[in-house]
């Protein structure tokens, strides 16, 4: 199928979109037979077809290079894999959720592949996943500090230049951090207050750095280390609360977001009163708070600059942590969207643009 035809597929909103992120001038006074001349032009513009492969990142190269081969058809699970070719104009879905690459860009994309564009965009992913890790696993993080680490465990060394213009370059590219004077900072850090209350609790702590397979983990979306507690904490849910494997997960998982950002026990409890989950008695949210409390002294926090609370109190850095008690039910506020509540991975229905477990959810 030829590039014009599926542009014509897409609506005016999705074309303005596109023509937004290429630069486009007037492109809001254009009717939709004007923006796909120009949408056109600029998806087979050499450079900008370069830009878009450059920041793809790996599930979405492979499941493009599976669609050139044959008809792949999306299950919704794996919708997420789509997006971003998708609103970058490389993809058209079908109302069966087949994906559709023009036959233009299938040509460019043989012709961009050489061994040389490989190699720049490897090495674009490895500086681009360094911040998203550091990011992730600090929370706040000096771009300096970055390169740093990043040097420490490479060969070919980066440098401030390089780091500033590949995160400038991200273009159509969705990530859950931004850049604030001299540090990446995490979406989940809303404003200046925080951003200030952040660094005051950093202050003069260590970075805690692992190895480079153990930090790049941390590029990963919703990464985390499961470790034995949130093991004994998932085992006694699944036995005792919820049954069923994976609402268990996705309780258990969000717990430990809630300890990794410091929250305290009324926050953690939250966790479950928007589950609507009912404690049986005072002794099983006696023993959740125990094994809460496990679990928040062995989480990696961003107050504590990757470190747990018990490795800070084993260095002498911090006092020993304390255990969560006095479990009071806080205030909530949960939306509800088409029957059901919002998933923590969802967009926030407030209009902010982030995740609603970073947002409302929090």
């Amino acid at each position: 199928m030829k590039l014009s035809e599926v542009l014509k597929k897409h609506t005016v909103k999705e074309l303005r979109d596109m023509s937004k992120a290429f630069g486009i001038q007037g492109y809001s006074k254009l009717k939709k037979d004007e923006l796909i001349e120009f949408v056109e032009a600029s998806l087979l513009n050499y450079e900008n077809a370069k830009q878009v492969f450059l920041c793809a990142d790996d599930e979405e190269m492979e499941l493009f290079r599976q669609s050139l081969k044959e008809e792949v058809i999306l299950e919704e699970k794996d919708y997420y894999k789509c997006i971003y070719f998708f609103v970058s104009g490389f993809y058209y879905l079908t109302e069966g959720n087949g994906i559709i690459v023009p036959d233009e860009v299938k040509d460019l994309y043989e012709k961009l592949f050489t061994a040389e564009f490989i190699a720049e965009k490897e090495r674009f992913d490895l500086v681009i996943k360094y911040c998203v890790a550091c990011t992730n696993l600090y929370g706040i993080v000096p771009y300096a500090k970055v390169v740093e680490i990043f040097n420490e465990q490479n060969e070919e060394e980066t440098c401030i230049e390089e780091v500033l213009a590949d995160y400038h370059n991200l273009g159509l590219r969705e990530v859950f951090f931004e850049l604030q004077g001299a540090y990446f900072v995490h979406e989940a850090i809303e404003d200046e207050e925080e951003f200030n209350s952040l660094l005051d609790e950093q202050s003069d702590k260590p970075y805690y750095v692992p190895e480079k397979e153990a930090l790049l983990r941390y590029a990963e979306d919703d990464y985390f280390e499961r470790n034995e507690a949130y093991g004994k904490l998932k085992e006694y849910i699944v036995a005792n609360v919820v049954t069923d494997e994976e609402q268990a997960e996705g309780l258990c998982s969000d717990l430990q977001l809630a300890c990794c950002f410091g929250e305290g026990p009324a926050d953690a409890l939250n966790e479950f009163l928007v589950r609507e989950i009912e404690f049986k008695s005072e002794q099983q949210v006696y023993e959740i708070g125990e094994l809460l409390s496990e679990l928040s002294n062995t989480t990696r926090m961003w107050d504590n600059r990757g470190y747990t609370p018990n490795e800070l109190h084993e260095l002498g850095l911090a006092e020993e942590a304390p255990k969560m008690v006095g479990m009071m039910p806080p205030k909530q506020t949960t939306y509800v969207r088409e029957g059901r509540k919002i998933g923590r991975n969802d967009k926030c229905p407030c209009g902010s643009g982030k995740k609603y477990k970073y947002c409302c959810g929090r």
